[in-house]
């Protein structure tokens, strides 16, 4: 099975969402407002 990259975005600033996040199988995290620098280092982050 291909492995799909997932990537949350959430407004939580709290550091225990990020470990809930990953728990639920998340790739990568991105905390809100995200810029798009953000979003490309975590996209690159997916596709090594």
């Amino acid at each position: 099975m291909k492995h799909i990259p997932v990537i949350m975005a959430t407004a939580d600033a709290f550091p225990s969402t990020r470990e809930l996040l990953m728990n639920a199988g998340a790739t990568g995290f991105l905390q809100k407002p995200i810029s798009f620098s953000m979003l490309q280092e975590a996209l690159s982050l997916c596709v090594k």
